[in-house]
């Protein structure tokens, strides 16, 4: 009787402190199915680029190559605009962005206050259409506000803020390392979010700023929530008399609020527990999905470029870049991508997110022509271990998919390795650039977070709207059901001020 008591006054109490997170989270996320974090995706990004124009490029990228680190994988290295103007970007692992801009040859310096309003204003006019509002006011420059607390957006901090003036209220996040737009935020993003991604992450930037104390409050806050959970299954099945019923008529012994909380509990016990421990599996809870071996390394390896300096990609001249620009000129190019397989360079051609074209130094190139690049340069991704099967794949599956308009082009070769992380690489079979890495525990990690948590099962995602159906669904029935706790825990602190 003793450990029943304590296992009683333990659920009674977790709930008591839980009952108001476990209603914000499932309607939260309903939010969240819809209106995902800010960020600015490919899509966006290119909207707001202008065509290259072949008239005004007057450099080459040789003086920025020889700048470049000769021992650190080049993870871009493109030909795009700043504020309107051409200019080659280079960014490589845990190295700062390095900038030159085509029609001048002058080096990309951080931008002044009015620089970064022009180069918000620039951008905006690009994506929208004619006759549009473009007048912006500068805002200051910040390290981290409430949308920019991502740290894919730590090689470009601090940032300028500029506050354009159209209809969506935009706010745009300009970069002080290569001066272009890497954030927008609308009105209607904000209000969502703060009804939505902010609150189910409990996201405001004074926490998330201090990014362990965040991570230990979630992993605790989901520990205590799945422990709420599994103790109220236990009691609620050993209360529960389906036989012998109490009064005999009821599997319950409770009545109310309470015998409702007892019945619906249990008929909500599997999602609430995989909806727990997904949330909980989401944190990467101390290094769990970590990997042994480095992906940088690996990404170097594939590149195979003994000298970055030495080794000019193709197309690498100011007349060059000029003859390519003019051949292309009705294709409407936004931007060059230049990147290394195998020691040789590949010169992808951009009109959208999607490639338009892929070059090297005896013209256009197809997936025929790239396949002995790919072959090789996989070669030398895992030293040691052998590629032990390669797909072709022309549609998403369970592990390579898109959500919220996330950038993962088709079509993908998966090469999948016999080491010791049974590893899978995804490369662009258009380009020939390794996309990402997936190791057995990232895969693992997939299924217990992505696939328990917002079920991203392909059977579901491809075939909506069954998919927002069901969630919608369970995450109303999670809801109604904490809502019994909201009463039962305000009965017992009544009694119990």
């Amino acid at each position: 009787m003793g450990i029943k008591r304590w296992l009683f006054l333990f659920h009674r109490w977790l709930g008591v402190g839980m009952c108001l997170l476990f209603v914000m989270w499932p309607l939260t996320g309903v939010v969240m199915m819809y209106v995902p974090f800010p960020e600015l995706t490919e899509n966006e990004r290119h909207a707001g680029l202008p065509v290259l124009d072949a008239g005004q490029i007057r450099a080459g990228p040789a003086e920025l190559l020889q700048r470049a680190s000769p021992d650190a994988p080049v993870t871009q290295f493109s030909l795009s605009s700043v504020a309107s103007r051409p200019a080659y970007l280079l960014k490589q692992d845990e190295r700062p962005w390095l900038g030159l801009f085509a029609d001048t040859g002058e080096w990309l310096k951080q931008p002044t206050a009015g620089e970064a309003t022009s180069a918000a204003r620039a951008f905006f006019q690009t994506q929208q259409a004619e006759g549009e509002s473009t007048d912006a006011r500068y805002q200051g420059m910040l390290e981290t506000d409430q949308w920019t607390v991502s740290s894919i957006l730590d090689p470009h901090r601090p940032l300028h803020k500029v506050v354009v003036q159209d209809a969506a209220a935009t706010w745009l996040y300009v970069s002080s390392s290569t001066s272009q737009v890497v954030r927008d935020v609308t009105r209607n993003e904000r209000v969502w979010n703060w009804l939505g991604a902010n609150l189910h992450w409990i996201y405001p930037v004074q926490l998330r700023k201090h990014d362990s104390v965040w991570s230990i409050l979630l992993i605790t806050l989901s520990l205590v929530g799945l422990s709420s959970v599994l103790s109220g299954i236990f009691i609620g099945l050993m209360r529960l008399r389906v036989q012998r019923r109490y009064r005999g008529k009821d599997v319950s012994p409770y009545q109310g609020a309470m015998e409702l909380h007892h019945i619906a509990g249990l008929t909500c016990a599997l999602f609430l527990t995989t909806f727990m421990f997904s949330g909980f599996m989401s944190m990467t809870p101390w290094g769990l999905f970590d990997s042994d071996t480095s992906f940088t390394q690996q990404q170097w390896r594939y590149q195979q470029r003994d000298d970055i300096g030495g080794l000019m990609p193709v197309h690498s001249t100011a007349e060059e870049i000029r003859q390519l620009l003019q051949r292309h000129q009705s294709d409407d190019i936004k931007e060059l991508n230049w990147h290394w397989l195998a020691g040789q360079s590949v010169l992808a051609l951009h009109q959208s997110p999607d490639v338009l074209r892929s070059l090297h130094g005896k013209g256009l190139l197809t997936e025929a022509d790239l396949a002995p690049q790919i072959e090789s340069a996989i070669s030398h991704l895992l030293p040691g271990s052998e590629a032990s099967s390669m797909e072709y794949l022309e549609d998403y599956d369970n592990h390579y998919y898109s959500r919220h308009e996330r950038f993962h082009p088709l079509p993908v070769i998966r090469v999948k390795f016999s080491d010791s992380e049974s590893t899978w690489f995804h490369i662009h079979a258009q380009t020939g650039q390794l996309l990402e890495r997936l190791t057995f525990r990232n895969r693992v990690q997939r299924w217990l977070y992505n696939g328990l948590h917002t079920l991203d099962f392909s059977v579901l995602i491809y075939h909506r709207p069954l998919w927002d159906i069901l969630l919608i669904l369970l995450c109303s029935a999670a809801a109604i059901f904490s809502l019994t706790s909201i009463t039962i825990a305000w009965r017992r602190l009544r009694i119990n001020p």
